[in-house]
């Protein structure tokens, strides 16, 4: 994955981790770039992503009933 190779070696390793075990664990789900970072979608919605912060890598993970199922409103990360 492009993102995960512009970063620095420490953190590429984190981030090639998480895009393993991502895939492993929702093998349906979508994986895209958006908003300049990883992020796996099931049914359209984002329910997992990270992204490389000054000292850290972050993962993010959507609220249980925000992207597995309908709702109205924004979801915010967990």
């Amino acid at each position: 994955m492009a993102y995960n190779k512009a970063q620095p070696p420490n953190d590429r390793k984190i981030c090639d981790i998480l895009a393993v075990q991502i895939d492993r664990g929702l093998p349906e789900a979508e994986n895209r770039i958006w908003h300049a970072h990883p992020v796996w979608f099931l049914d359209g919605n984002p329910v997992v992503g990270y992204s490389k912060l000054k000292s850290c890598v972050r993962l993010t993970l959507a609220p249980a009933d925000c992207g597995l199922a309908p709702r109205r409103g924004r979801c915010r990360p967990a």
